[in-house]
């Protein structure tokens, strides 16, 4: 069985911006962007979750690193992956981390966390929101907030109530807005989002992926 699931952003009534896309296949959950990323493989973010602090760093080499595919896989067995695909040196994979059993979830588990780019720096999405036999995620936005970033979380959740950790980042005084799509008969993809303030101005053209560890 296979679910996918494109998640994109919508600033007016006919433009879409492409974001990132997701899958459950066979047991196994994956993820990543729906277009090219940069690839450095030196750390470029350090994040502290117990003090809430992010200490960012943008590589002096990144304006000359190639744009390569990547993509994350969770498997059944708990074990997390990274893919990344060059046209010139084929894939690399990397072992990220081990998780929770997928059929052992019992509570919402976090698997990415995004401090997005200024909105206007996204690709547009020009083909129908249903391709590759997807279902669509929409976040609509007024055109006004093309210039604004936003802070995302992504979950893996089991059907019935969940009770949900605090976001990573502190956040005080945000309305918190909440998306569930079905990924199979017991299983849900979670978004939670939020408007985040201070970063306008801080290379509006990057974002910052946090995968965490545990």
């Amino acid at each position: 069985m296979e679910s996918k699931i494109r998640l994109l952003f919508q600033t007016n009534d006919s433009e879409y911006r492409r974001f990132y896309w997701f899958k459950l296949k066979d047991g196994d959950f994956y993820w990543g962007s729906s277009e090219k990323t940069t690839a450095i493989m030196e750390k470029a973010t350090l994040f502290t979750p117990d003090k809430n602090i992010i200490n960012l760093n943008v590589p002096a080499n990144y304006e000359l690193a190639k744009k390569v595919y990547s993509k994350y896989s969770y498997h059944e067995d708990g074990k997390v992956h990274q893919k990344i695909t060059d046209q010139t040196n084929g894939n690399l994979y990397k072992s990220i981390t081990k998780w929770t059993n997928i059929d052992e979830i019992t509570e919402p588990k976090r698997f990415m966390a995004i401090v997005s780019r200024q909105l206007q720096f996204y690709k547009t999405y020009n083909k129908k929101l249903n391709s590759e036999n997807s279902r669509a995620i929409v976040i609509r936005f007024k055109p006004k907030e093309l210039e604004y970033r936003f802070y995302l979380e992504f979950f893996i959740c089991r059907k019935g109530e969940s009770i949900f950790p605090e976001t990573l980042i502190k956040l005080s005084n945000c309305k918190i807005q909440y998306i569930f799509e079905s990924l199979s008969a017991d299983l849900y993809l979670c978004i939670r989002f939020v408007n985040i303030l201070g970063l306008e101005l801080w290379h509006p053209e990057k974002q910052i992926v946090i995968i965490p560890n545990k």
